[in-house]
């Protein structure tokens, strides 16, 4: 920990795992608490962000396909789900967990995005919140997932580094 930036910040220094940890508990608390500043300056970076986060979750709820969907992550993410935080180290582990959880639920969904909030985070980093309806095939209630990625710029494309899925919930007319 340091304080004292040239920003006038006070700045944390942590390493890896940590640093991530970190830096998602404080932008998920930012978007539970609805304070999102106005980044319309970053407007082409962040449609771009969207889009592969919308194609990975396409990818990883409609698909069902790891190697397709292993395309769009880092070989070192962190995905945290209702029961557990797991940090993947390795592109063999990333594939393990993804046949897990394929396995554990393998019913295809369609996914409807119902909102996005994004933000930019650290230089080459982009944060977006996305509020999903999962439809399956052949059932007529949808499952509502809140879905958090953070996506590291990588040259001219993105890989995501962070998961955060939450527990499925019922929306309200007031969310809408």
């Amino acid at each position: 920990f340091s304080a004292g930036c040239e920003s006038g910040l006070v700045c944390v220094s942590l390493v890896g795992c940590h640093k991530w940890c970190l830096l998602m508990l404080i932008i998920q608390r930012i978007f539970d608490e609805a304070i999102v500043p106005d980044y319309s300056l970053e407007i082409t970076v962040m449609q771009s962000a969207i889009d592969f986060g919308k194609n990975f979750l396409n990818s990883f709820f409609n698909k069902k396909d790891v190697d397709a969907v292993s395309t769009f992550l880092a070989d070192d993410i962190i995905w945290i789900t209702p029961n557990e935080i797991r940090h993947l180290r390795s592109v063999r582990s990333i594939h393990e967990f993804l046949r897990e959880a394929i396995q554990e639920d393998p019913k295809v969904y369609n996914v409807d995005i119902a909102s996005i909030r994004s933000a930019p985070g650290l230089e080459t980093t982009t944060i977006a919140v996305f509020d999903v309806n999962l439809i399956p095939k052949h059932e007529e209630s949808s499952i509502n997932i809140r879905c958090t990625l953070a996506f590291h710029r990588e040259g001219v494309g993105f890989e995501i580094v962070y998961v955060g899925m939450s527990r499925k919930y019922l929306r309200t007319d007031v969310e809408q």
